[in-house]
C-alpha cells in the first residue's frame, strides 16, 4: 500500500511541475505546422475530430528523474518551456521544450497524438553552431531534414506501448539508430558512414561520465555539474556497442570529484528540505522559503541516490516550522486562486491580476495536500469576477 501511496504522491509531483512550468508560455508556436500541411480550423468549417491525449511529457519527466537521476527542482539539470499555438492550428497543445544541459540533451514533446518526439543531441549543436531556440521555431519536416542531414545531431521517436524504455534508450544515445540509418542509406550517409569507422574503441583509462558515475556509486547529473565548470580533456570513444560518445581520463575524473567522493553519507536526525517536507506532508517550496529567512546550520551530506545536497538538523526544522505545521486547512468557502479558476473555467493569472487591484481579505490555510498558501472568500472572487464581466460588457455595448 505504502508503494501505491509513493507512486500516487510522484504522479501528483510530476503534475505539479508540469503545471508550475505551462503557466508562463513563451509567446511564439514551438514546432509549427509544415506550411504545406497546414489546415486552419474556421468556424462552419466542416467536422473537426480532435485528436487524444497521452502524458508524453508525464513519461519524459518520470524517465530522467528515475533512470537518470535528475533533479527536476534543480534549473542547471532541468529547464522546461512551453510555447502556443498559432490561431487556427489543427493542433491543440504545444510542444514542450525540455533542456538538459548536464546531459548535453533536449527533448521535443507534445501530449497531443500524432505529434513525434524529438531527442537532440545539444552537444553536437554547438558544435555545428546550430541553437536550440532557431530549432524550436522549425517545422516538423525541417527538423526531419537537419536530422537526416546530420543524424548525430538527434532523432525523432512515435509514441508506442514501449515508449518510457525507447525514450530512455533515446535520450542515453540520440544517434542509436545511425548504425541502422547507414546501412539502409549507404549514399545518404556516406559521410556518416566514414565517420564510424575513424572512431576507436575507448582505450583503457577512459571511461564516459555515466560509467563512472555508476562505478562509483553516484550521480551523473553531479559528476556532469563538476565537468561542464571544468576544462578536462574530453575524446570520442565508441564503447562495446559501437555507440559513440564523450569519454574522459577516469584519472581526472577521480581528481576532478575528489571532494565529492568523500562527502558523508548525511547522519541520522540530518534531513534535506525535500525529505523532511515529504515526510511532515508539507510544501517543500514553502519550508525553503522558511529556511531561506532563517540562519539554520546547514551542512553538505550525500543523499540515497549520491547526490550531494543541503541537509538540516531535523529538530531546527520542526522548531523554525512549527507555527507552519499547525496552521489549519481550509474551511469551507474559502479557496485559492488556483483552485478557483480551475472550479470557474477561467485563467488563474486573470483572476490573481483582479485579486491584487482590489483589496480581498486572505488567510493562510493549508490545501488538500498540506500546502500552506494565501485563500480568499469564494463569495469575494465570484462579486469581482461579475464586477469585471459587467465592466466589459458595458464597454462592448458602448463600442
Amino acid at each position: 500500500m505504502d508503494g501505491i501511496i509513493k507512486i500516487g504522491d510522484d504522479i501528483r509531483r510530476l503534475d505539479d511541475t508540469i503545471k508550475d512550468r505551462r503557466q508562463n508560455r513563451e509567446q511564439m508556436t514551438y514546432i509549427p505546422s509544415d506550411k504545406l500541411g497546414f489546415t486552419a480550423i474556421v468556424a462552419n468549417g466542416g467536422d473537426f475530430s480532435r485528436a487524444s491525449i497521452v502524458p508524453k511529457t508525464k513519461v519524459a519527466l518520470f524517465v530522467l528523474e528515475n533512470d537518470f537521476g535528475i533533479d527536476l527542482d534543480d534549473a542547471e539539470e532541468f529547464q522546461m518551456t512551453t510555447g502556443i499555438n498559432a490561431e487556427g492550428m489543427m493542433r491543440q497543445v504545444s510542444y514542450d521544450i525540455i533542456n538538459l544541459p548536464t546531459l548535453n540533451r533536449a527533448i521535443a514533446s507534445c501530449d497531443e497524438t500524432g505529434n513525434m518526439t524529438f531527442v537532440f543531441n545539444t552537444s553536437m549543436f554547438e558544435e555545428k553552431g546550430i541553437s536550440l531556440d532557431v530549432v524550436k521555431g522549425m517545422t516538423k519536416q525541417e527538423i526531419q531534414g537537419l536530422l537526416a542531414s546530420d543524424p548525430m545531431l538527434g532523432a525523432s521517436l512515435r509514441y508506442s506501448k514501449n515508449y518510457p524504455s525507447n525514450l530512455a534508450k533515446l535520450i542515453e544515445n540520440p544517434t542509436k539508430e545511425l548504425a541502422k540509418k547507414i546501412e539502409d542509406n549507404p549514399d545518404e550517409f556516406g559521410q556518416g558512414k566514414q565517420y564510424l569507422k575513424e572512431v576507436m574503441k575507448a582505450p583503457k583509462g577512459w571511461v564516459t561520465i555515466k560509467g563512472f558515475a555508476k562505478t562509483h556509486g553516484i550521480s551523473d547529473g553531479a559528476v556532469s555539474k563538476y565537468v561542464k565548470d571544468s576544462d578536462l580533456e574530453a575524446k570520442e570513444f565508441k564503447d562495446v556497442t559501437g555507440r559513440v560518445g564523450l569519454y574522459y581520463r577516469e584519472e581526472d575524473l577521480e581528481n576532478l570529484v575528489g571532494d565529492f567522493l568523500n562527502v558523508e553519507k548525511a547522519p541520522d536526525g540530518w534531513v534535506t528540505i525535500k525529505g523532511y517536507a515529504k515526510t511532515h506532508g508539507v510544501s517543500d517550496t514553502t519550508l525553503a522559503r522558511y529556511v531561506k529567512a532563517s540562519d539554520l546550520e546547514a551542512r553538505e551530506f550525500k543523499a540515497d541516490r549520491g547526490k550531494v545536497f543541503l541537509h538540516y538538523k531535523e529538530e531546527d526544522l520542526e522548531n523554525l516550522v512549527g507555527d507552519f505545521l499547525n496552521v489549519e486547512k481550509a474551511p469551507d468557502g474559502w479557496v485559492t486562486i488556483g483552485g478557483f479558476a480551475k472550479t470557474h473555467g477561467v485563467g488563474s493569472m486573470t483572476v490573481a491580476k483582479y485579486v491584487k487591484a482590489s483589496n480581498l481579505e486572505a488567510k493562510e490555510f493549508k490545501d488538500v495536500t498540506g500546502r500552506v498558501g494565501l485563500h480568499y472568500r469564494e463569495e469575494d472572487l465570484n462579486r469581482i469576477l461579475s464586477e469585471r464581466k459587467m465592466r466589459l460588457q458595458k464597454q462592448n455595448k458602448t463600442l
